[in-house]
């Protein structure tokens, strides 16, 4: 399963999930899937809580200097191994990240993606934001 991390500012979890609420399913506590009404779901959307004990300071200093800050709020999106996800996770990330002030990361760099890299498909290491298939095909060459 990969992931993508989205960490948010000047919000509280309890303003997050009311939204997630709003576009996402509901499924269990705190957890959600997205798109709304997909069978089967491509993201699986829970908030990461762990994320001082979990980071490295590298890690959490990218993200002060992202952010000004360390996140208030960190939303973890899991994308199902079943579905390429790209669709899915560009749609989440700009509804989520139009709504919020933050940063997204995805598994394949260390960079604070911000909405307006994401939606210009800002290059980092040669590929953008969350570029599942790209990485792979440079890991078979």
């Amino acid at each position: 399963m990969r992931s993508v991390y989205f960490h948010l500012t000047g919000v509280s979890q309890f303003q997050v999930a009311k939204y997630l609420y709003a576009i996402a399913d509901p499924s269990g506590d705190d957890n959600w899937s997205f798109p709304r009404d997909a069978h089967p779901p491509v993201l699986f959307l829970g908030f990461n809580d762990d994320l001082e004990a979990e980071a490295e300071t590298e890690d959490r200093q990218l993200l002060i200097a992202a952010l000004g800050k360390m996140p208030d709020v960190v939303v973890m999106a899991d994308i199902s191994d079943r579905a390429p996800g790209s669709i899915e996770v560009m749609e989440f990330a700009q509804l989520l990240l139009e709504k919020f002030r933050g940063v997204a990361w995805d598994d394949y760099t260390t960079h604070c993606w911000t909405l307006p890299q994401i939606q210009s498909r800002t290059k980092i290491l040669g590929h953008p934001f969350f570029d599942f298939a790209g990485w792979q095909q440079e890991q078979e060459n």
